[in-house]
């Protein structure tokens, strides 16, 4: 049986054109065979990029977007939240506010309710959901939670680190957010024949 929050999810991507139908059954598919979020899985097949599909979501739902390039650490924030319920539900605790009675929590998936629940039961907060990119979300906790610079991976199968300039820059495959807050999007999709949607959405992609 399908998770409401997958359906909600598809049905965002579909109304906003950012894929079709057709596209919409072979991420469910892939879904049903091997699990993960559909947003992930939409972009892992290049139909969408990580960015275009955050954006279609906010509009989707009027929640307000974070770029987590910009956010500073805060410790008491991350004491909230296990950094392996972070990774496994794609979350990142932003801030404490309210004293520490109010956390803002950035997610790829604001229609996740099980895990917002989750969230607010371990952190003992108001929980105040804003939305960002996975592989941002990824990013920001490496750097925050394991004091690491991201890996980019890389279209020839080697390893880079954000800014180096050891690969070309055509051949990045993940969404990079610079401390100043500047997005950049390089994928596969971006540099071979892409699908009838993936150039529709793929214009888009470096916003």
């Amino acid at each position: 049986m399908a998770s409401p929050s997958r359906n909600r999810i598809g049905d965002i991507l579909v109304k906003a054109r950012v894929i079709d139908d057709l596209q919409l059954r072979s991420a469910l598919a892939t879904h049903d065979q091997w699990g993960g979020r559909l947003s992930r899985i939409i972009a892992d097949l290049g139909l969408a990029t990580d960015d275009v599909i955050t954006e279609a979501i906010c509009q989707g739902l009027g929640m307000q977007r974070i770029q987590l390039g910009n956010v500073t650490r805060d410790a008491g924030a991350l004491s909230r939240v296990d950094v392996s319920l972070a990774e496994q539900k794609a979350v990142f605790p932003v801030s404490l506010k309210d004293n520490g009675k109010t956390l803002v929590l950035a997610m790829a998936d604001p229609t996740d309710l099980g895990t917002l629940d989750q969230v607010a039961a371990k952190s003992r907060a108001r929980v105040v959901v804003m939305v960002a990119g996975e592989r941002e979300i990824e990013h920001a906790i490496l750097r925050h939670y394991r004091g690491q610079e991201p890996v980019v991976s890389t279209r020839f199968g080697g390893n880079k680190r954000p800014g180096s300039s050891d690969a070309p820059e055509d051949e990045d495959e993940f969404k990079v957010v610079d401390m100043s807050g500047n997005t950049v999007v390089k994928r596969i999709a971006d540099i071979t024949p892409p699908a009838p949607a993936a150039a529709r959405s793929g214009a888009r992609g470096a916003g």
